[in-house]
């Protein structure tokens, strides 16, 4: 007699960590997941929201300890974003609360027109990219804390490229950690429609 064993092979299934898709009433008040580091932010027409005027951050109020993950979030930015000082970051993998707090960041700088991936104040890539005002763009960073591996991929409209935008290999903060935003500068405005981490 023959026996057949079928093995199924199954993929590995990540679970959600952290999400918001900040669908609640307009509000000063943010909600339990986050916590303001610099400036005010707010929740305008189901999206988190800030007028830049200086140095504005805004913080999740959980640290996860995860070290494969992959974040992802929808942003736009509106107004005059070219300005000479003007930058917009998505951080992670931060140990700490505030707007100089340690961990890596993926930065859009316009006057330079680059996204830039850093570890606190030391580059790790960049690329060559002009963001539209007022047009909502994808971004998704993959990270293997275990082989340092960190790819972020940005949606221009077409679905994320098949290479990463960024690409680098660094094992300073392995965890996910703290999840923030943060934007420097004048004469325009972040929204952020969702956010979410497996």
């Amino acid at each position: 007699m023959r026996l057949d064993i079928k093995v199924r092979r199954t993929s590995q299934v990540r679970r959600t960590c952290f999400t918001d898709d900040f669908d609640r009433p307009d509000s000063s008040d943010l909600g339990p997941n986050w916590v303001e580091e610099a400036g005010d932010w707010d929740i305008v027409d189901g999206q988190l929201h800030t007028q830049a005027n200086g140095e504005h951050g805004v913080g999740a109020t959980e640290s996860l300890s995860n070290t494969r993950y992959v974040v992802e979030t929808r942003f736009r930015a509106t107004g005059n974003l070219n300005q000479w000082y003007n930058a917009i970051a998505l951080g992670f993998g931060g140990t700490e609360e505030g707007i100089d707090s340690t961990g890596y960041s993926v930065a859009y700088i316009p006057a330079w027109g680059k996204l830039k991936l850093t570890r606190e104040y030391t580059f790790l890539d960049h690329a060559s990219v002009t963001l539209v005002p007022g047009q909502w763009y994808q971004l998704k960073v993959v990270r293997d804390g275990d082989t340092g591996l960190i790819q972020v991929y940005l949606d221009e409209g077409q679905g994320y490229p098949e290479t990463p935008t960024l690409e680098a290999v660094d094992s300073a903060y392995p965890d996910l950690r703290r999840l923030g935003w943060a934007m420097l500068g004048s004469g325009y405005d972040l929204y952020v429609d969702w956010i979410v981490a497996q």
